[in-house]
């Protein structure tokens, strides 16, 4: 698709890929681990702790390990808002499964921004066809639509979150170049 990156920066968020390949800069993975501990979102991005070991930045890292990793900034304040990966990928289809994670600070219109330069990269730099993502909250499936989503169905008590079913809310967006 082109090597133009001027795309990763927005009127209100601008977003750094990083990748295995071209490696993470020092300690960013690190950074990440403790931002999300601190807000209290590791339950929201890795499975339910148990008996295997809990949320461990071992595990943190490997779930981020060989995927494209996206972090997500505010323009004004220049801050980190959030973060976002591509897990799943499938290069036959070139679908895949898109993640994204916000932190308090990261609401609002830099936030879908955010979402959005990270779906164009998937689509621009991978040449992915397809973004689906799942959630099992409506709040998060709403932010999703808002950056160009399409609904596509709600499967009813199809997963857990804390041992409480919940229902899973599967939405995808496909790329316009295709």
């Amino acid at each position: 698709m082109g090597d133009d990156l001027s795309f990763l920066r927005g009127a209100r968020a601008h977003v750094l890929p990083y990748d295995a390949e071209h490696g993470y800069p020092e300690g960013a993975l690190l950074v990440l681990w403790q931002r999300c501990k601190d807000a209290d979102v590791l339950h929201r991005i890795m499975p339910t702790p148990g008996e295997v070991g809990g949320h461990t930045i071992e595990k943190f890292c490997g779930m981020l390990n060989d995927k494209p990793v996206f972090l997500v900034f505010s323009n004004a304040p220049d801050e980190l808002i959030g973060f976002g990966w591509y897990s799943m990928m499938d290069a036959a289809p070139h679908k895949a499964h898109g993640n994204i994670c916000y932190f308090a600070n990261g609401i609002g219109e830099a936030a879908v921004e955010g979402t959005c330069i990270c779906v164009e990269y998937g689509f621009r730099i991978l040449g992915l066809r397809a973004v689906w993502a799942t959630t099992f909250w409506k709040a998060a499936a709403r932010h999703v639509m808002k950056a160009g989503f399409k609904y596509i169905a709600s499967l009813p008590r199809y997963g857990q979150v804390n041992g409480k079913p919940m229902d899973v809310h599967v939405l995808v967006k496909e790329s316009p170049y295709d």
